[in-house]
């Protein structure tokens, strides 16, 4: 598929099923590794975009400044011969808001899905899928509106409407 789209294969990591595919400035890492971070988004989500990266001019002023601000920073293990590459995890959510019903729908089903996917995962795999089933259940909570809600109704007749509260 990345051939048709124009992209070349222009490596392999020396011991992950992960490739790099290239087209001028843009590389994509394609990891098809059993026990990744990217297989258990995988999982629960199916194909989709787990991680992007920045290159920088000096990675060790821009950790020192994570820090500094207290953000969250993530070293995955590696290997021997391969690079550290430091990270900041953040979790993007939806740009354009879609409706507390569609919302909590759309919740539910992600967390029932991970759980059923858990049952017949890897221990690592179930792990990530159970926790990420425990994220959407916190998210469908909050969604849910709090004692404190009210619902003003609109008024049914709009000459009087700027004096009704």
């Amino acid at each position: 598929m990345f051939r048709a789209l124009g992209f070349k294969l222009t490596g392999r990591h020396r011991s992950k099923a992960v490739e790099r595919w290239s087209q001028g400035g843009i590389n994509l890492l394609i990891n098809s590794s059993q026990d990744s971070f990217a297989r258990s988004h995988y999982a629960a989500h199916g194909s989709g975009v787990y991680a992007i990266a920045f290159a920088v001019d000096d990675i060790t002023t821009m950790m020192a400044r994570a820090d500094t601000l207290r953000a969250t920073t993530f070293r995955q293990p590696v290997g021997p011969g391969e690079m550290t590459i430091p990270a900041m995890p953040c979790k993007i959510e939806r740009v354009i808001e879609w409706g507390i019903s569609v919302d909590t729908n759309f919740l539910k089903a992600h967390a029932e899905r991970c759980r059923l996917l858990a049952e017949n995962a890897d221990e690592f795999t179930k792990r990530r899928l159970l926790a990420l089933a425990v994220h959407y259940e916190k998210r469908l909570k909050a969604a849910e509106p709090s004692a404190a809600t009210r619902f003003l109704k609109t008024p049914l007749n709009t000459k009087d409407a700027t004096t009704q509260v």
